[in-house]
């Protein structure tokens, strides 16, 4: 029997468009491609292994518990239609971000989130063992955690690795230095395909809220240690995050030429802190390259805040935004 030419194209798309970035366009062609395979089950168009397989990749990148559930489903139903591999791995991965996305720990530990800057693998059930693992092609839970480990080093070891000639820009104020960094097209790590989704910001006061917001802006959480604002149609349009980052320590930002341009640094005056502007950033959430403000909130840690907003707005958010413990307000002269 063959397998659906559409849904095969349509397979290939996804895979496409989560090769790295996610973004609000991607988002949008996520959308379109669900309903299509829809559509397509409804008719019986769904026939071989393949096809349920291709249908569950496209629902893995759904954006809803229902999406998940069914891409869950769909894996289940290639598996018993003799297409085991990757589908098993796949239903796991897939009921997996069916429990995070309800605040509740993993079975099997195939997602990660994004604390603090840094890469980790999100809470796991300590009843399931590797041998239940290993019956879904999931690897064991050491390698998962070695896993977060490497994606870290693949974001964060340019620290120690760029010789000098490959600094495109450079800037500093007290305590905080910011360089851009050339890198080879095959040097750009990939996200992991569980990006953090917006949830309700906490009435206890327990997130650090910015003084100041645009109109028609709400808060929300992304993520654990990862904070944004998000328009009327829930699409994110501000991020802040506290990155560690030791006051002998300059913050490397990668750039590659492909891209266009380097981009600018300014350095912006906030009153009793400095921060440095940078005109374009790589960002998992938009396509655009968009700015970014980095500004020292700790002795350990600065803010990055980033977005499609006119730097004087970015750096309300920065100004506005609070010191962490230890930190001291200081301001070149």
């Amino acid at each position: 029997m063959e397998s659906n030419e559409e849904l095969r194209a349509l397979f290939a798309d996804d895979q496409g468009d989560h090769h790295g970035e996610t973004h609000p366009q991607i988002v949008a062609r996520d959308a379109a491609r669900r309903q299509r395979v829809s559509e397509l089950m409804d008719v019986g168009a769904l026939r071989t292994g393949e096809d349920f397989l291709h249908a569950a990749f496209i629902f893995q990148h759904g954006s809803a518990l229902e999406d998940y559930w069914q891409a869950h489903e769909l894996a289940l139903q290639a598996v018993d239609l003799g297409h085991p591999h990757p589908a098993r791995w796949l239903a796991a991965a897939a009921y997996d971000r069916w429990l995070m996305h309800q605040g509740l720990p993993q079975k099997f530990g195939t997602q990660y989130l994004m604390r603090a800057g840094r890469w980790s693998l999100y809470e796991v059930d300590p009843l399931t063992s590797d041998e239940e693992r290993g019956r879904w092609n999931v690897p064991s839970l050491a390698v998962a955690v070695q896993r977060a480990d490497e994606m870290n080093r693949s974001e964060q070891g340019s620290r120690h690795v760029h010789p000098a000639q490959r600094r495109l820009a450079s800037a500093t104020v007290a305590e905080l230095t910011v360089e851009v960094l050339e890198i080879e097209p095959g040097e750009a790590f990939s996200m992991p395909e569980a990006m953090p989704q917006p949830e309700p910001w906490p009435g206890d006061g327990s997130a650090p809220l910015p003084g100041y917001l645009p109109a028609g802006l709400r808060a929300a959480l992304l993520g654990d240690g990862g904070y944004c604002a998000v328009d009327a149609a829930g699409q994110i349009v501000v991020t802040w995050f506290a990155l560690g980052l030791p006051l002998d320590e300059p913050m490397y930002l990668a750039w590659n030429r492909v891209d266009g341009d380097p981009p600018q640094l300014k350095i912006i005056d906030l009153g009793p802190r400095e921060a440095i502007w940078v005109s374009a950033t790589w960002s998992a959430v938009n396509a655009e390259r968009p700015p970014v403000l980095i500004v020292r909130a700790g002795p350990e840690t600065c803010w990055l805040i980033g977005g499609q907003l006119p730097s004087n707005e970015l750096a309300q958010i920065a100004s506005s935004l609070p010191l962490l413990p230890g930190v001291r307000a200081v301001k070149a002269v």
